[in-house]
């Protein structure tokens, strides 16, 4: 919120009226005020009072302004100062402890007397538990407390806190989670338990005489010791020696930097960002100086964040087009300019149009090469009151998603793939042969081992099989993580046995022979309809969009066609689409139907007419 003092006052009553009069307002230079604030307070400080924020509707438009956005007024009007003579409530306390309450602005802690800094020290702790308090609806728990101090923290105070409120004070080796509560300069002694914990689980266990199914129990044993939360938490140096677990934990610290980097609205990152001075910059800027261990790890994962990292085009005006990455086309997702051309610091709105829908097309043959243009053309249309937001590229949703990935999960090492495998016409066991990389499960299919003694035409339907049974194992890991759908193993064999036997017979009909085809055609509207057709052809550097109208006669109404800046078949399809809309409404067609070849354009507008209704 704003605090501070204000930017009028003076060293007595006349010199205020004068400043608020004649001075103009200025922002120093030494702390950073947000676009949104230096907005904020000059609406509110207009000497015109009809201009001023507020003079048309009050308090709701002031409430409006973007430097208010995400407050939660309701929760604010619902809080309270805290009364004056209230006590502060411990759970378990001896009846025999005096009352530590509030008088006259200040606080009564005992008969003793205590130096001003002590009594300083004292109400700032008491308001924040009160706060604490009242923000989380819960009271403290004496017994469960405790409290440790930095250095400078003057003795009389420890004491006075451990005496009045019976908390103990914490040693430097307490553990809070399971991790140590503070960490020396030998990271790697104090987070050596983890390596201990690991270890001890592996301990006594011969691998050698070990079943598949001892083997799996260990892996488990060992997954389930893995301290997730302290691999979200800290980045262990190098890993505690071990590899796997250093990327695991790299990737988990990336999740925690993603939040940072996009700004997640949570206690903690705003907490992070402020202190640590986060811009839009940040994936290149220098560490800090003076960092705690857990902000250096997440500053050692900013290069992770960096291969995937973009930014999505809203307004522009937060977007530098040399140094921030936002063309999502191209390497690094940075433009690269045309010869001779040296670059100025200038944001992405600056490169669009008066109204913010288009890009200006001279500028952009002005600045960039041919295939930076192309692939700024090529940039999903977006909205003037969107803001710029980052996304991840390397997922379909704009976050960080942390899984262990293994190349083979859809061969062996998933027991419903075991299954399937087995369930075939060889009964293949798949946790029986050792692939070493994605290519080799490739060559085993094209090239099965000798050990199956399959010949020609058994190699050719093994090769089919297998590469329907791969495709059909991907398709129910998906309906399985994103639609929820269960899975049941005889509708598995049924559907494999049922695609295998088409496909194998379509390899057998001879070249010569001719196969009946149902004819297709164009229907014709009802009676007072038009129907529009509509399709898109997609070039190396542009598309053609088409639209056809016909009346209930089949008589051609209208057919045009233009070109649009796109590469992306699916964007040019729905622009055919959006275009065919356009000129119904101009035309003013009541009844209307459109024709398209892209399902997913004909889907959405469908659930968004449905939605309408």
């Amino acid at each position: 919120m704003l605090y501070g003092r204000t930017p009028f006052r003076g060293k007595n009553r006349q010199k205020t009226f004068a400043n608020i009069l004649h001075k103009d307002l200025t922002f120093p230079s030494s702390i950073s005020v947000s676009l949104a604030a230096r907005q904020l307070i000059n609406a509110l400080l207009q000497r015109d009072p009809v201009s001023r924020l507020g003079s048309n509707t009050g308090a709701s438009e002031i409430k409006g302004h973007p430097f208010f956005r995400g407050i939660n007024w309701p929760l604010i009007r619902r809080m309270s100062p805290p009364p004056l003579d209230a006590p502060l409530e411990f759970i378990g306390k001896d009846p025999d402890a005096k009352e530590v309450r509030w008088e006259d602005d200040g606080v009564l802690v005992n008969a003793m007397d205590m130096e001003d800094v002590v009594k300083e020290n004292e109400r700032s702790c008491l308001s924040i538990l009160y706060w604490s308090k009242m923000g989380k609806g819960q009271s403290i728990n004496r017994d469960k407390s405790g409290i440790f101090v930095s250095k400078g923290v003057h003795t009389q105070f420890i004491r006075q806190v451990k005496n009045q409120w019976g908390f103990k004070q914490l040693p430097k080796d307490v553990k809070y989670l399971g991790l140590p509560l503070f960490l020396s300069a030998n990271k790697s002694k104090e987070l050596a338990f983890v390596k201990d914990k690991l270890e001890a689980r592996v301990c006594g266990w011969k691998s050698k005489c070990l079943s598949w199914m001892g083997r799996a129990t260990l892996i488990k044993t060992v997954a389930q010791a893995s301290p997730i939360y302290g691999m979200s938490a800290f980045k262990f140096p190098k890993g505690l020696g071990f590899r796997p677990f250093e990327s695991f934990n790299e990737a988990m610290i990336a999740k925690l930097a993603w939040w940072v980097l996009s700004n997640r609205d949570s206690f903690c990152v705003k907490v992070l960002r402020a202190k640590y001075k986060v811009g839009s910059n940040w994936l290149q800027a220098r560490p800090a100086g003076a960092a705690s261990f857990s902000w250096r790890g997440l500053e050692g994962v900013r290069y992770i964040l960096a291969k995937g990292a973009c930014h999505l085009v809203g307004s522009g005006d937060n977007i530098l087009v040399w140094r921030d990455p936002w063309i999502p086309n191209l390497p690094d997702y940075l433009p690269q300019p045309r010869d001779n051309v040296e670059p100025q610091c200038l944001a992405v709105a600056q490169l669009m149009n008066h109204d913010k829908l288009g890009w200006d097309e001279n500028k952009l043959k002005d600045l960039f090469n041919e295939e930076t243009v192309l692939a700024i053309k090529n940039i999903p249309r977006w909205s003037r009151e969107q803001e710029d937001k980052w996304v991840w590229l390397k997922t379909t949703s704009a976050c960080v998603i942390i899984t262990l990935r293994h190349p083979f999960i859809y061969f062996g090492n998933v027991p419903l793939a075991r299954a399937v495998w087995f369930g075939s016409e060889w009964s293949i066991r798949s946790e029986g042969i050792l692939l070493q990389n994605p290519m080799s499960l490739i060559e085993m299919l094209v090239d099965p081992p000798a050990t199956l003694g399959f010949n020609g035409a058994v190699k050719e339907k093994f090769l089919l099989m297998g590469a329907l049974i791969l495709d059909q194992l991907w398709k129910l890991r998906n309906a399985k993580v994103h639609d929820g759908r269960s899975v049941k193993m005889n509708h598995i064999s049924r559907e494999l046995s049922v695609r295998g036997r088409e496909h194998w017979d379509i390899r057998r009909i001879p070249q010569s022979s001719s196969i009946p085809h149902p004819s297709t055609g164009w229907c014709f509207p009802n009676h007072g309809v038009i129907k529009f057709n509509c399709d898109a052809a997609v070039g190396g550097s542009f598309s053609c969009i088409a639209v056809v109208a016909r009346n209930w006669r089949g008589e051609v109404v209208l057919a045009l066609s233009r070109r649009v800046n796109t590469t992306i078949p699916l964007q040019a399809e729905a622009e055919a689409l959006l275009w065919a809309t356009h000129l119904a409404a101009e035309l003013f067609m009541d009844l209307v139907i459109f024709e398209s070849d892209s399902k997913s354009c004909i889907v959405a507008l469908s659930n968004r007419l449905a939605g309408v209704s």
